[in-house]
């Protein structure tokens, strides 16, 4: 994808890049804050190594867990591919006192499940009206 890179580069040069206005966890595991983000070395991983190398979403979720502790994780999908690789993680790092498939499982038959999939109606459905 090394084309793709440089053609990014190339066509939007243009565009003005500014610290993210919320957190962002890159594919490295990496936390761009926006009180210290440079726009220039986001600009630089996200035309570049985010579209060249390989993506660690184990590192990206953990980061995600740790750092900013989250209530519920949401996935925005379409569907639901990461749902199975977003629980292990889940699961290895004891979130929310999760360590087995069984406290998975319960957790997600409680009134607040710990994962949602935006890209599955249903879910979507119910956090949109929990949102409003």
């Amino acid at each position: 994808l090394r084309e793709v890179s440089e053609r990014a580069f190339s066509e939007l040069a243009e565009l003005p890049w500014s610290a993210p206005e919320l957190p962002l966890v890159d594919g490295r595991g990496f936390l761009w804050s926006p009180w210290s983000a440079d726009p220039r070395s986001l600009c630089a991983y996200t035309l570049g190594p985010q579209v060249t190398e390989t993506f660690d979403y184990s590192a990206t979720v953990r980061v995600l867990l740790r750092e900013l502790a989250p209530e519920v994780v949401v996935l925005l999908g379409p569907g639901n591919p990461l749902g199975g690789p977003t629980a292990q993680v889940l699961l290895r790092e004891g979130w929310r006192g999760m360590h087995t498939r069984a406290d998975f499982d319960a957790a997600q038959k409680s009134e607040r499940k710990p994962l949602v999939s935006y890209g599955l109606e249903a879910e979507r459905a119910r956090l949109a009206a929990e949102l409003r």
